[in-house]
């Protein structure tokens, strides 16, 4: 399923967030000693640290952990979702948090290139559709008329004019030019046609 642009930015921006949340957590000893924070004797660094990080793996698999209870209500059981959910969750209930927010990220942030990748891939070739030409000027009874290249009939006669694009394929009965046959080869240099 391809992301929007405004899922693409959402999901990269909760990357972030939980990158920062990470980084907090790594650094919240440092940060409580240095601002001179006392924490009540029941709280200690570590536990801080785990709940953030318990945090981050929320945020950052919410939409892999929305998607895993959802398979369940379909009772679609094996996906890439319910995998990354159970061995996430087996690295929290072991108390390796800082795993299970590491595999959960790796796996989003992965999952953000591969829809870039893929909606880059869907423009070039929407891009490469679009080269084809929408008409051809046929020549019937005397007179040109423009029609789609589809409704041209084998053996009619197609005028080309400088700059337009070929619409089918053919063979140059009159005339002489050069042509882009890049559409169609592949080949930048225009071709000499007679």
């Amino acid at each position: 399923v391809i992301m929007s642009g405004r899922e693409s930015r959402e999901k990269l921006t909760r990357i972030i967030i939980v990158l920062l949340i990470v980084i907090l957590a790594f650094l919240s000893q440092a940060v409580i000693s240095g601002l001179k924070i006392s924490l009540p004797s029941y709280i200690t660094h570590t536990q801080i640290k785990s709940g953030l990080l318990i945090i981050a793996w929320l945020i950052a698999g919410l939409d892999v952990i929305k998607s895993f209870f959802e398979n369940i209500r379909l009772r679609q059981f094996f996906d890439e979702n319910s995998l990354m959910t159970i061995a996430t969750f087996g690295a929290v209930c072991l108390g390796d948090f800082c795993e299970a927010v590491a595999v959960m990220v790796l796996y989003e942030i992965g999952e953000y290139f591969q829809n870039k990748s893929v909606a880059k891939s869907e423009k070039s070739i929407s891009e490469l559709i679009d080269i084809r030409a929408s008409f051809a000027n046929v020549e019937r009874d005397g007179k040109i008329e423009k029609v789609k290249p589809d409704e041209v009939m084998i053996g009619e006669n197609i005028i080309l004019k400088p700059g337009e694009r070929i619409p089918l394929d053919g063979v140059v009965t009159a005339g002489q030019s050069t042509v882009d046959i890049s559409p169609l080869t592949g080949e930048s240099l225009p071709k000499e046609v007679s």
